[in-house]
């Protein structure tokens, strides 16, 4: 009986262990980061609507956690032929640039310049109050990647949190772009 408790708990712990990160700032975080886990925990759910969002990213692992990055996401829906609509979600990093060259990017540029990779393994998974997307290996183990995303509707940004295999994760600060409401 005990051996069947046993199982059914770590079979439900393991089919929910991923509806949020982890504890990001057990070591190796800086102020910043601090901030962005603690506005991160108290927003919301990230609007289905198509959006593209940019901002600065710190990583936490191979780089140095004071040097920003950064990154574009954009959410967007495929029409499947049953007439259902599946949203997605697509980001680009950009790693030791100077400035954030995505800032005036635009939904019709966020659509051209995104890897049609994300729109068949992008599938945004919803889990209140979290938004979340796998990335598995070709042979189906990992995932490999996980990004959790909330959304701030007052401050009006997305928050991106990414595991990056083991040993790296990223926390991203990305405001909405306002041409595209």
């Amino acid at each position: 009986m005990k051996k069947i408790i046993l199982f059914v708990l770590i079979s439900f712990s393991l089919s929910h262990a991923y509806d949020n990160p982890p504890s990001l700032c057990y070591k190796g975080c800086t102020p910043w980061m601090l901030e962005l886990e603690k506005d991160y925990n108290k927003a919301g759910i990230l609007p289905y609507t198509p959006t593209v969002y940019s901002g600065d990213c710190r990583i936490i692992g191979n780089y140095d956690p004071d040097v920003a990055h950064h990154a574009v996401m954009m959410i967007d829906h495929k029409i499947l032929p049953n007439r259902a609509i599946v949203p997605f979600f697509s980001v680009i990093l950009n790693f030791f640039a100077g400035q954030n060259d995505f800032i005036n990017w635009d939904l019709n540029q966020a659509r051209t310049e995104m890897s049609p990779y994300w729109k068949e393994n992008g599938k945004l998974i919803y889990a209140e109050p979290t938004s979340r997307v796998e990335i598995y290996y070709d042979d189906g183990s990992g995932p490999v990647y996980t990004y959790w995303m909330r959304y701030n509707s007052l401050k009006r940004e997305a928050y991106l949190i990414t595991y990056m295999g083991i040993y790296s994760k990223m926390l991203c600060r990305l405001k909405v772009h306002d041409e595209i409401r």
